[in-house]
């Protein structure tokens, strides 16, 4: 397996990991060598090791110790094979001495009492070292901004309070004529723009979660590839299908979903194409890619495939259909707007370690400063992957945290913008299921509540959000070959968003998203007759913002990122001459 420098910092570079010392890249290099692993794979067990330890910074230190965990991890894999591959020999029979056979009778009291007990956790047997301090009552410091009032405060992090990068611009995107560069500081309103109207397109219809039967869940993964089969036909001028399991020595073309044989992550050698019911009769069938040049998927990627079936058993694919990415046009977008539009967005979570939210306070006030005519705020506002949250003896109750941090950026925020809510199933607080339904706390004048994912309308610019890491996810299990060079790896996972016209595409979900089958086939999609002008994707991924298909799409980031500060997002859409829309999107370290 050949790994070059270049493979590895384009992959850790996708995870926004810059890696600027050599000796280090080339450490990584021979790791990858040693334990036989590409480079997106190594990038994989970093992850791992640095969420595991409270997130550190790509050091020498840090890479020593994660060679020798990772060495370590892979002995004991090992070990563990060649004890399952090993055959059991019949355990000896104990043999004492005249001086050791009282050990025969002596057994230590905890060993008899396990003989009547379950087992225990180890993680209860650890040793818990108490110090002195531990049984001192923590002061709770309370934060001296005027602005905005915590439910419950500690001190911030070191590392985000000795930042020095605030302000810096990480990633731009200037669509149209020449905009000034001062643009951003001539939005400033004495009030409020009064034109501004936010309607939400999502089926506001409440809805039972969770409660599924597998024959509707059966009927709906048909449906859907039935429907887009036909918008494939349509488009691609395709002969009527054919059944993808039946052997055929003539090309014929066929309809399905991309899915994986073993059930893991997707590989060419093992991808089969699950047909439906009217032209395969649910039968699926080994997809064979060799003689493509190129291709693009993901499972749950339904695609058109032509090709023949010599034995009715592999299905030898010499070109693939995908859905039409609709191109879409920012430039005939039809403002209902006068002055330029102003919109700030920041996704969770919003503090660090601790229960500071120094990060969220200090986005309140570059909106106070900014005044932008909408802000969005996507979730999680209480994330429940922080143990800062999960262990924390000050919260009494989840759902009245929340609850206050939601009354409190109201309060901060009254007449300044309009504020969108948009909920995350890692909201410690509010129901986990996806798609999800809105913060149960009132629409008020100026703040809207809208679900997960949600399609609204910001004075006619059409604007799609979702909290859930849909390009971690598609990204963690695309496989490509040639891709197009036109498109870099982010503009591709965004691309595919688009072309399938669904907030999450990917099929099954990834572990952490309780997808709801039933409710996804409507509550995920987006609206047939229009895609969004601006896409909302945040992501653990770099982030971008991006011209994709005529449509801008953004990954503002999170607000914090471990011990340190993330990163937020703006977008200014201005009318131009002869009908046109000027766009600015910027993302920016808070």
């Amino acid at each position: 397996m050949t790994i070059t420098a270049e493979d590895i910092v384009d992959s850790f570079q996708v995870f926004d990991i810059t890696l600027e010392d050599e000796d280090i890249t080339n450490q990584l290099i021979d790791m990858a060598i040693l334990f036989n692993m590409d480079a997106d794979s190594l990038v994989n067990e970093w992850l791992a090791y640095q969420s595991r330890n409270q997130q550190c910074e790509m050091e020498a230190i840090h890479v020593d110790q994660f060679q020798k965990e990772l060495k370590m991890s892979r002995s004991k894999q090992q070990q563990c094979k060649q004890e399952f591959a090993a055959p059991k020999n019949t355990p000896s029979k104990s043999v004492y001495t005249h001086e050791t056979v009282s050990q025969a009778f002596m057994s230590p009291a905890h060993d008899i009492l396990e003989a009547y007990c379950s087992p225990a956790d180890k993680r209860q047997l650890k040793q818990v070292n108490i110090s002195p301090q531990s049984n001192v009552p923590k002061n709770k410091s309370v934060t001296s901004n005027p602005l905005f009032q915590s439910p419950s405060m500690q001190s911030a992090s070191p590392k985000y309070t000795n930042r020095m990068n605030s302000g810096d611009v990480v990633a731009h995107l200037c669509h149209g004529e020449t905009v000034e560069p001062t643009l951003w500081s001539t939005v400033k309103k004495e009030k409020q723009n009064s034109s501004i109207n936010i309607k939400n397109l999502q089926n506001q219809k409440t809805f039972k979660y969770m409660f599924q039967k597998l024959a509707d869940t059966c009927d709906m993964l048909n449906d859907s590839i039935e429907l887009v089969g036909e918008e494939l036909q349509k488009h691609h001028h395709l002969d009527q299908y054919s059944p993808c399991a039946v052997a055929s020595q003539s090309p014929v073309v066929t309809v399905g979903r991309i899915a994986s044989e073993t059930g893991g992550r997707l590989h060419p050698q093992s991808i089969v194409l699950e047909g439906d019911r009217i032209n395969s009769f649910g039968r699926k069938v080994i997809l064979d890619l060799q003689q493509l040049q190129q291709y693009s998927l993901f499972p749950g990627q339904i695609v058109a495939v032509k090709g023949t079936n010599p034995t009715g058993s592999k299905f030898l694919a010499s070109e693939i259909f995908t859905l039409p990415c609709k191109k879409g046009n920012v430039d005939i977008v039809q403002p209902s707007f006068s002055d330029p539009l102003h919109i700030m967005v920041a996704a969770g979570p919003f503090t660090t370690s601790s229960l500071s939210y120094e990060p969220l306070m200090d986005f309140i006030s570059a909106v106070q400063k900014n005044k932008p005519d909408v802000t969005i705020l996507v979730g999680p506002i209480v994330d429940t992957n922080q143990t800062s949250v999960t262990q924390s003896d000050d919260i009494q109750s989840f759902d009245e945290f929340g609850q206050k941090w939601i009354s409190s950026i109201k309060a901060a925020l009254e007449g300044v913008t309009s504020l969108v809510f948009i909920p995350s199933t890692r909201d410690v607080f509010h129901d986990f299921c996806y798609p999800q339904p809105p913060y149960q706390h009132g629409n008020q004048q100026n703040v809207t509540h809208l679900p997960d994912p949600a399609t609204f309308d910001v004075s006619n610019v059409r604007v799609g959000a979702t909290s859930t890491d849909i390009l971690f996810h598609l990204g963690a299990e695309e496989i490509s070959r040639n891709p197009n060079p036109d498109l870099d790896r982010l503009s591709r996972l965004s691309q595919h968003v688009l072309c399938q016209k669904s907030y999450y595409p990917m099929y099954p979900p990834h572990e952490s998203v309780p997808f709801d089958n039933i409710n996804s086939e409507f509550r995920i999609k987006m609206p047939s007759d229009r895609l969004p002008d601006l896409l909302i994707m945040p992501s653990d991924l770099r982030c971008f913002a991006k011209l994709i298909q005529g449509r801008v799409c953004i990954n503002p980031g999170r607000l914090t990122k471990g011990e340190t500060g993330g990163t937020y997002g703006r977008i200014l859409a201005e009318s131009a001459p002869n009908n046109t829309v000027n766009i600015i999107a910027e993302v920016v370290k808070i």
